[in-house]
């Protein structure tokens, strides 16, 4: 009898299974050992010319005996490689994100071979390992590595703040010139507000809770 191994190949590790073949011309029932390099195995009473394996474990694979009804040995050939890549990781840095409304913020992520930027809507925003983003949205990224695994990023949240802004001038000249008369303090974004005039003994000559409100 003769048997021959064929088959295998290079997968990412997603759960793709490879497929062996193990293929007989002999009496029947046969019995089969391989090995992947590392383990041995054995399928007995075997009833069909062809025995087929799908894998998930990396190895070289092989014949290392059949023999048929009789006892008699076959002359094996063949060789089968198995190669099992990792999986990327596709993680965003920095991860979930406030920033003041104006400014920019790099998101990046570990080098690969490809790259796609994406937002929330699936809208395609960028094709390099970072993108500068300015605006409130969520962003995720879809990475391939040299083998061809792809993966794609958890969604990252950045979020716009106003920035708080408060002008108090250092000097005015209340002489009734109609020229710089007031103390009148400016601001953006502000949410409560209290100003106290005091004297130089600290006794209070004035308190406003509107910045709209002048002295």
């Amino acid at each position: 009898p003769t048997a021959n191994i064929s088959g295998g190949g290079s997968v990412c590790d997603d759960g793709t299974m490879v497929n062996l073949s193990f293929d007989y011309n002999g009496l029947l029932p046969w019995n089969l050992s391989y090995t992947d390099g590392v383990n041995n195995f054995n399928q007995n009473a075997l009833n069909s010319t062809n025995f087929s394996l799908s894998t998930l474990q990396a190895g070289d694979y092989s014949i290392t005996q059949v023999s048929d009804l009789n006892g008699c040995l076959a002359t094996i050939s063949g060789l089968a490689q198995v190669q099992i890549y990792p999986m990327p990781n596709a993680v965003i840095t920095p991860g979930d994100t406030s920033i003041y409304i104006g400014q920019t913020l790099i998101l990046s992520t570990a080098n690969y071979s490809l790259y796609n930027w994406f937002n929330d809507e699936d809208s395609l925003l960028g094709i390099s390992q970072q993108i500068e983003v300015s605006q409130e949205d969520a962003y995720y990224v879809w990475v391939e590595d040299a083998n061809g695994c792809t993966d794609i990023s958890e969604l990252v949240f950045i979020t716009l703040l106003p920035k708080i802004e408060l002008f108090v001038p250092s000097a005015f000249t209340p002489n009734g010139d109609l020229h710089n008369d007031l103390l009148v303090i400016k601001g953006e974004f502000i949410k409560t507000f209290q100003m106290d005039v005091v004297n130089r003994w600290g006794e209070v000559l004035f308190t406003s809770h509107s910045i709209e409100k002048y002295w």
